[in-house]
């Protein structure tokens, strides 16, 4: 006789059991084992909060900000990479640090993810940041053949 175990799924982290994708899990299991935290560690907790919703805000403040400036001004119009990067940055920081700080914190420990909503999670981590690891590489060779061939460059690199 086989007997099946449930597996719980901590911070999208786990994906080992796939027979039901709409039945939530729970996020923190120290929360249901009792732990209480101490106030050094509520205090760490609150910290650390702050500067992730800071960062939060600051990405989509500046990222929207050059977006805007790049649109603008249509002298800038020829950076299409960085306004690329910024969409992309600006999609990683609608929708993953808000996912983030949600598992990542303590006060949030009820919160329960089901299995296609972590599968989700980690698809979209890992598409925008590849995403934003080939743009920075193209940033890169564009840099790269303006240096090395300065008088090719304007007649190479057209909007098209």
């Amino acid at each position: 006789m086989e007997e099946s175990v449930p597996t719980l799924i901590t911070n999208c982290t786990a994906l080992n059991d796939a027979s039901s994708l709409w039945e939530p899990m729970p996020s923190a299991p120290s929360m249901q084992l009792g732990i209480l935290p101490s106030a050094q560690s509520r205090l760490k907790d609150l910290v650390g909060m702050f500067f992730m919703v800071t960062l939060n805000f600051v990405a989509l403040l500046a990222n929207t900000a050059v977006l805007v400036v790049i649109v603008k001004a249509p002298h800038l119009r020829k950076f299409a990479f960085v306004g690329h990067l910024c969409v992309v940055d600006l999609l990683c920081a609608v929708l993953l640090m808000p996912l983030g700080i949600v598992t990542s914190s303590p006060y949030f420990g009820t919160v329960a993810f089901t299995v296609l909503e972590c599968q989700v999670y980690i698809f979209l981590n890992v598409f925008l940041i590849c995403s934003s690891i080939l743009t920075i590489t193209a940033i890169s060779i564009e840099r790269y053949y303006y240096i090395v061939h300065p008088m090719r460059y304007e007649v190479k690199m057209t909007h098209r």
